[in-house]
């Protein structure tokens, strides 16, 4: 899989048109400037959205892997829209395997009223677990839980901080077409900021 660093460039963007039974998907790695989460959030930004404008993509996801030294991040994309350059396609996980998993879940819900709560690993953990199983999949007992906190570092915002979870762990598939969807369309809330997608690793 190629990796493209976030340099002013055009970029083709992959037919909107779901491959065969919208199961399909294409992944990128792309090289990002470290920085807070909304520095990040922007360079992806321009990455699916290199001319800016009124039409920008949401259709994707995205996560932070690892550090690359020298002030540079490896970022993980999925999704249907985008740029042709760097995307490849892929298929989701069969029926039947075992994969281990990391995602960065985001400690914070909303109740009936609409107002966001923090959660804590209890609250999370069977969260995750139904969510798993209503994507197809069955969480292994065994997941290694972290609280975290990353800056989020959009002006006017202060010096606020989001308090996450990050969960390494295993699954079994057991619906490949709940499970496509599930990749598509990740777990929990801040998606815009990189929590909530599986990373299969």
């Amino acid at each position: 899989m190629r990796t493209l660093e976030t340099d002013p460039i055009k970029h083709q963007i992959m037919d909107s048109t779901p491959t065969q039974e919208e199961q399909c998907w294409g992944e990128a790695l792309i090289a990002v400037r470290d920085g807070s989460l909304y520095d990040i959030h922007q360079q992806v930004w321009y990455v699916i959205n290199p001319d800016g404008g009124e039409q920008r993509s949401r259709d994707f996801q995205y996560a932070p892997l690892h550090s690359l030294g020298n002030g540079r991040h490896m970022i993980l994309l999925r999704g249907h829209h985008l740029p042709q350059a760097i995307a490849r396609r892929k298929d989701p996980p069969q029926r039947g395997t075992m994969h281990d998993f990391r995602i960065l879940y985001r400690a914070i819900a909303r109740d009936g009223k609409n107002k966001e709560f923090l959660v804590d690993q209890t609250w999370a953990a069977a969260r995750l677990k139904k969510q798993f199983s209503q994507g197809g999949m069955l969480l292994m007992d065994g997941a290694v839980w972290s609280a975290e906190r990353a800056f989020f570092g959009k002006r006017g915002h202060g010096s606020c901080q989001i308090p996450y979870f990050e969960v390494f762990g295993s699954v079994m598939v057991q619906d490949t077409n709940a499970t496509a969807r599930l990749m598509l369309t990740g777990i929990g809330s801040g998606k815009g900021l990189g929590f909530g997608m599986l990373v299969l690793v």
